[in-house]
Order: structure tokens, then C-alpha cells, then sequence
């Protein structure tokens, strides 16, 4: 198999090591760095400089792993080509080009398999967070609040993080896109919002010109109503999601690796392995779907579609703010 990988940086250095691992006789072929970055590549690898380069040579798959504003110059590219694509998360930037590709889609019928990697949708914690929702544990919800930080010097120690893509609104920064995991959560938990209400701004003392702090309203008619807090403040990472129903409240808490839910009649803790709290296997599970589909020509759980909808509500809630 035949991969052309576009991008540099940790993540797409995560998923080649992944993909070598799934399927040892992969190809890559890696798009050149536009910054003349120096990475270290497999041995078998090829250096293209276009997604264009790419698909003349013959590919049998792509992942998309670049800054988040760049996503669109590839998937112009490969999309009319029906190469499967992986695509990290968020999987585009701006209503223009979410509405482009959309129609780009359509206009060519692109129904290859494809996946956005927002992967905490695959970690085992949450998937039986989910599975206690739907089964009705804690009875119908009526309210959520999701809340992820981390001070954002800390998330990439080995670089400023004012030269990084989150320091930046036009690459793609700020926490309602870099933190689109939130976002993604509450849709998956909860479905689709009617109403969105939002207030986002760069409040802290971090040099950044995205947005570092927000405060995001959902709400349903007839359904849930559910608030989501994100920072680029906060010292000690968070990731915290509460999900309050007629019959008890689930909590689910990434950094205490804990899901815990209360009744009237006392305190409930879920028992799960630290595994289930370790988000580093999530890529390799979302990468195992994407190869399965590739295989068997099925879709996989999170395609384009998805994640285009999970774009949609965050810039919803960008546009709520202006």
C-alpha cells in the first residue's frame, strides 16, 4: 500500500510510525515541507512536493496532517482523485472552504472511505460514557457541561508556542478549533443543537492572536441544554465532561481517570482499566478503522461528512461571538 502522508510535524510523525506498525509494507510518500523543515522520514519513503505529485505517482490512501488552514489546498487536490483520506481534526477552518469542499464532494460523487481524527471518540472511557447515556442510566439528560484546558506553553515544550498554528487565528488557532474535541463530544453524546450562543476572546497574557478563552452555549429544543468551557490557560491540564440526567449525573474525568456516577441513592464508580483513560491508543484504533475500510471499501464511523458537521457547530459558535 501506497501512503502519501502531508504534514511534519508530531502528529504525522505519530501516524507513519502507526501506519509502518499496522501495515509494515507500507509506502510513504511525503509532501515536501514547505518551510524547509528538516524530519526524519522511513527509509522507504518518497518526497513529492504536491498532493498533484502525489496521485500522478499513485496513491492508495492520504493523510492529511498539516497546519488546519492548509487542509483545503490538499483536499482540493485529492478529493476529485477518490483517494481515501485520513484528516486530522479540525478537518477545515473557514465556512468558505467547508462549503468548497462540501460542494466539491458532491460534484464528484466522492464517497471513498474517509475519517476525521477526532479520536477521543475511540477511547474506552468515553465510549462507555456513551453507552450509559443511551442505555438510560441516569435517565434522560437535560444538562451537560464539557470543560477542556492546558496552559498552552506547556503543550509543545520543544517550541515556542508563539511561532505554533494555536498562537494563530488565520493558521487555524484559538481553542474553539484547536479544542474542537469538546465540541465533537457533546455531539456525539447528546446530538444535534438547535441554538448556539457563544463568548470567545484572547483574555490572558499569552502572546497569541486567537482566541484563548471561551464559553459556548448549546441547546436543543425539547433537549439538552449543554455548556462547553475551553482555555489556554489552565496550569494543570483538564478535560472534564458532566452529563446530568432526571435519574443521577455521569461525570467523566480524563486527568483523575475517573467515571463516576451519582444517584440519590449513593456514589457509583465505573471500574476501568488506566487504558481506558489513555488517549495515546485512540490513534492507533482510529488508524485500524481507516485500513479496515480501505480493505472492505465500507465507510468508517467518522468520515468527511462528520467532521464537516462537527466544523459547522464551531463555527457556529465563532460566528455567535462576533
Amino acid at each position: 500500500m501506497r501512503i502519501f502522508i502531508a504534514g511534519h510535524g508530531s502528529i504525522a510523525q505519530r501516524h507513519m510510525k502507526n501506519l509502518a506498525a499496522l501495515a509494515p509494507s507500507t509506502e510513504f510518500v511525503v509532501q515536501q515541507s514547505r518551510h524547509g523543515r528538516a524530519v526524519a522520514l522511513p527509509p522507504n519513503a518518497k518526497v513529492v512536493a504536491s498532493p498533484e505529485e502525489a496521485t500522478a505517482r499513485g496513491i492508495d490512501a492520504a493523510v492529511i496532517a498539516t497546519a488546519s488552514a492548509e487542509h483545503a489546498d490538499a483536499l482540493r487536490h485529492l478529493i476529485p482523485a477518490s483517494v481515501p483520506l485520513y484528516v486530522e481534526k479540525p478537518v477545515l477552518t473557514s465556512e468558505i472552504d467547508a462549503a468548497e469542499i462540501s460542494q466539491l464532494m458532491r460534484e464528484v460523487g466522492y464517497d471513498a472511505p474517509s475519517l476525521v481524527g477526532c479520536n477521543l471518540r475511540y477511547l474506552p472511557s468515553l465510549i462507555k460514557t456513551r453507552e450509559l447515556i443511551t442505555s438510560g442510566a441516569v435517565g434522560r439528560i437535560v444538562r451537560a457541561h464539557l470543560e477542556a484546558g492546558q496552559w498552552l506553553p506547556d503543550w509543545r515544550p520543544e517550541r515556542d508556542y508563539r511561532a505554533s498554528y494555536s498562537a494563530s487565528s488565520e493558521a487555524g488557532g484559538g481553542v474553539v478549533l484547536d479544542l474542537i474535541h469538546e465540541l465533537d463530544v457533546a455531539r456525539w453524546m447528546l446530538g444535534e443543537f438547535d441554538r448556539v450562543q457563544a463568548d470567545l476572546a484572547q483574555r490572558s497574557s499569552l502572546e497569541i492572536d486567537s482566541e484563548d478563552t471561551a464559553g459556548i452555549l448549546l441547546s436543543q429544543r425539547g433537549g439538552a441544554l449543554a455548556v462547553v468551557a475551553l482555555d489556554y490557560v489552565s496550569r494543570r491540564p483538564v478535560r472534564r465532561y458532566c452529563f446530568t440526567g432526571e435519574e443521577g449525573t455521569i461525570v467523566w474525568d480524563m486527568p483523575s481517570k475517573q467515571l463516576v456516577i451519582t444517584r440519590a441513592t449513593g456514589i457509583e464508580q465505573i471500574r476501568l482499566d488506566d487504558d481506558a483513560f489513555d488517549v495515546s491508543t485512540t490513534y492507533m484504533r482510529a488508524m485500524s478503522e481507516f485500513l479496515r475500510a480501505i480493505d472492505s471499501g465500507l465507510q468508517t464511523s467518522q468520515p468527511l461528512s462528520e467532521g464537516l458537521s462537527t466544523l459547522a457547530l464551531a463555527l457556529r459558535a465563532k460566528k455567535a461571538a462576533l
